[in-house]
């Protein structure tokens, strides 16, 4: 495209695709609908001219090329039919099968493994069955307006956010294991307040907060896994229902695969951070797995819950802080 239009004057722009709800009048001067001289100029201007290719880099490359040139009020269409449209394609499980095949073969022909010519020709086939996103005059949250947005969900949007109830598991009920006596709710910004191992350090601030539990349905987990059985503050036992997970061992919606396509190769944890973040992301409560062997759940949000042990005894410092904190309005 770069030869043909540095080097001939000319540019070829796709023509057709989904009908556009507002851009879709034949202009009658040239022949084009709006969506069509859109498109024309954004390739010239936001790739053109700064030789930003169609794949996802490119594409806010583009973007952020493009978005110099227009109005506050353009910006929020350029916005939805640009960025909008490559994070759907891109960024979403639309392709994420395909995304991760072609990672894989990228990373054959990196190697040297396997005949070139054979390899190249099936990511063309490949990239010829990507799916593309409909057209929808949509207007997104203004925080992905600056080129330079990190991108993740705004906390005022999160609750609009509903996942399809067929992705996600039937409630059920989670056990607990915790040091402390008398907990009424789990709340999981108290992550690593009791066993703080190696996962604390790896996913602390780069995954959301969390409290694990056990999936225990049929009433039948009397301990934690063997990792834990020795430590002495696991011996406080709660029980509390669990709804909203999404099940990543069936992985209905593709956020696994996803998350696998993307998780930086560098780093082991890569597609564990990026798949909590996405369960986030797509408004599920947390997700369910397998810790130590047994049905495991990791949630997201505050649990209430129900002691199955015996409490302990408050000591008489703890009563004496209550005290104090009830006269501060700390505590009710």
């Amino acid at each position: 495209m770069l030869r043909d239009v540095l080097g001939r004057g000319n540019l070829n722009v796709f023509a057709g695709g989904d009908k556009h709800p507002f851009l879709s009048a034949v202009d009658p001067d040239t022949g084009l609908t709006g969506n069509e001289m859109f498109r024309a100029v954004h390739d010239y201007f936001g790739h053109g001219t700064r030789g930003a290719t169609f794949r996802p880099g490119g594409e806010e490359l583009a973007y952020a090329s493009h978005h110099q040139m227009l109005s506050p009020l353009a910006r929020i269409g350029l916005l939805a039919e640009t960025r909008g449209q490559n994070s759907v394609v891109n960024y979403t499980p639309l392709n994420a099968d395909l995304i991760g095949e072609m990672n894989t073969i990228q990373a054959q022909l990196a190697n040297g493994i396997g005949d070139p010519a054979t390899l190249k020709a099936k990511l063309r086939a490949l990239g010829k069955e990507f799916r593309y996103a409909s057209q929808e005059p949509v207007v997104l949250p203004p925080e992905y307006l600056d080129p330079a947005t990190q991108g993740g969900v705004p906390d005022y949007v999160r609750p609009l956010i509903k996942p399809d109830p067929a992705t996600m598991l039937p409630p059920t009920r989670g056990v607990h294991f915790g040091r402390t006596s008398g907990i009424e709710v789990l709340d999981p910004t108290h992550y690593g307040g009791g066993h703080r191992g190696a996962e604390y350090s790896l996913v602390k601030g780069r995954s959301p907060n969390r409290t694990h539990l056990y999936l225990d349905p049929e009433n039948v987990v009397t301990k934690p896994e063997e990792a834990l059985v020795s430590r002495r503050f696991n011996t406080h036992k709660y029980e509390g229902e669990l709804s909203d997970l999404y099940p990543s061992g069936d992985d209905p919606a593709g956020l696994v695969a996803l998350a696998n396509a993307y998780g930086p190769a560098k780093n082991s944890r890569g597609p564990l951070i990026e798949f909590e973040n996405l369960v986030r992301d797509y408004g599920y409560s947390g997700y369910a797995g397998k810790v130590g062997g047994l049905p495991a759940a990791v949630s997201f949000v505050p649990v209430p819950v129900r002691q199955l042990t015996p409490p302990t005894p408050k000591t008489e410092k703890q009563l004496r802080l209550e005290q104090w904190q009830r006269e501060r309005g700390l505590r009710p």
